[in-house]
């Protein structure tokens, strides 16, 4: 069985290694001291780079230190695969720090720990570098799991980001702000609003930051969904 390797065992960095090691020996290396279920093994950053393919899965706002750290320890015929939720930034940070010999494969995984259970889990998947043709075996692997893969380069990734992501979390962040709560007379849609708040919130507030600081289309989808919503009220009154 292959032995792949993973750098960071939070949240997401769990469900990947569950997906995972139902087809690979997977080790994983973290910053913070882990204790991993078996199969699943505990290895330094000098072990895991030994490995021929890396997945990053780290936040976001760590993702540079990360990739300098472990560019040095790279020799030859890996494949690095990221699943951060912004595509551009990650994207030019392992090509800026990753030896021109090493394979990138850009991914971002439309599902989280509290959504793995969906039938059909989807994954934008860009391959930056493929030197070594692992991309489509990559590719075919998700089929075979029957996951579905979304072709799509940074650039047009973070454009839809910035208004299907970004802003459902800056709605749900809001509305946990504002006290919003269930009532005796909830509709269908407050309902569904309650849940976007719910799995919203679940996940780390620096989580949310980062969608934002890290995505270079963010800023400006904010502020045009702002400006509208505040057209909207002015028109109300």
């Amino acid at each position: 069985m292959e032995r792949i390797g993973i750098i960071g065992y939070g949240r997401f960095g769990q469900t990947l290694a569950q997906l995972l090691q139902q087809d690979f020996a997977v080790s994983v290396f973290d910053v913070n001291q882990i204790n991993l279920p078996k199969p699943l093994q505990a290895v330094s950053l000098e072990e895991l780079a030994c490995l021929e393919t890396i997945f990053l899965a780290v936040p976001i706002r760590a993702f540079a230190d990360i990739v300098q750290q472990l560019a040095p320890l790279l020799t030859a015929r890996h494949s690095v695969i990221d699943v951060c939720s912004v595509k551009v930034y990650p994207v030019q940070i392992m090509q800026q720090y990753l030896p021109s010999n090493v394979d990138i494969i850009a991914t971002h995984p439309l599902f989280g720990p509290d959504s793995v259970q969906q039938e059909s889990l989807k994954w934008v998947l860009h391959s930056v570098r493929d030197q070594y043709q692992r991309f489509d075996a990559w590719q075919t692997y998700f089929k075979k799991r029957c996951w579905q893969t979304i072709s799509m380069t940074p650039e047009e990734h973070d454009q839809y980001a910035a208004r299907t992501q970004a802003i459902t979390h800056f709605i749900g962040r809001s509305l946990k702000a504002s006290g919003a709560a269930a009532s005796p007379i909830d509709t269908l849609g407050y309902q569904k609003l309650l849940q976007v708040m719910e799995q919203t919130c679940h996940d780390s507030v620096d989580l949310f930051h980062d969608l934002i600081q890290y995505n270079p289309y963010a800023k400006v989808a904010l502020e045009e969904f702002l400006q509208v919503a505040e057209d909207l009220v002015k028109k109300s009154f």
